[in-house]
């Protein structure tokens, strides 16, 4: 990509590379990898409150990242109109969230951002929602080599659906769908309960679980 800038007739790739160096404009140096905490949880379980809560607590600093971010850098029509993206299916069984080819792709892009990020150098909290056994070997299998704390952040269906029915923000039913197939999971390193404890308290938890971990 370099050959193609004007500049590189004056200065050529390499020494280009290296004034960029000095500007500052990156950096070449080795870094460690970054730590990630890896949460997963049906929807309302308090996920993005807790990965707030963890970068207040933390001593170092986490970037957060979760399937919504991915999500809002959709076109427009690509939740729940255009076959490709993501569309809704209502059932007596919850809201099914179904993933066309673009969606499945965005899913991927998710899960190499997070391992492109923690392999050079930055620390994750990640927001997630992993819904079969297969899903959440797959995630762990592409971070393998990373430090990696899995915490299940579980919620009582009744509290969770409360919790749903008040946000108002997205269509109901998700809690219902997803909340069998998220307790089927197991291998987590930590289950944090939003119901019986409060936010600073799960985030307590996490922190002196994964200094324990020593990674």
């Amino acid at each position: 990509m370099l050959s193609g800038m004007p500049w590189t007739r004056i200065f050529g790739d390499i020494n280009l590379l290296k004034l960029y160096q000095h500007k500052g404009f990156f950096s070449m140096t080795n870094r460690p990898n970054g730590k990630i905490i890896y949460l997963s949880g049906i929807s309302s379980a308090g996920k993005t409150t807790l990965s707030r809560e963890l970068q207040r607590t933390l001593p170092e600093p986490y970037l957060y990242l979760g399937i919504d971010l991915f999500i809002y850098m959709m076109p427009p029509g690509y939740w729940n109109e255009h076959p490709d993206g993501f569309t809704l299916e209502k059932s007596d069984r919850g809201t099914e969230i179904k993933t066309g080819p673009f969606a499945q792709d965005l899913g991927q892009a998710m899960l190499d951002t997070i391992e492109n990020l923690a392999r050079t150098g930055r620390n994750l909290i990640v927001d997630d929602v992993m819904l079969s056994q297969d899903y959440l070997e797959s995630c762990m299998a592409k971070l393998a080599g990373l430090s990696v704390l899995l915490v299940k952040v579980y919620c009582p269906l009744e509290v969770a659906e409360q919790r749903e029915q008040a946000r108002g923000d997205r269509d109901l039913g998700f809690v219902k769908f997803q909340y069998g197939l998220v307790e089927s999971t197991h291998g987590y390193d930590l289950v944090v309960d939003t119901a019986a404890n409060t936010t600073e308290e799960c985030a307590r938890q996490i922190v002196a679980r994964f200094e324990q971990s020593q990674f």
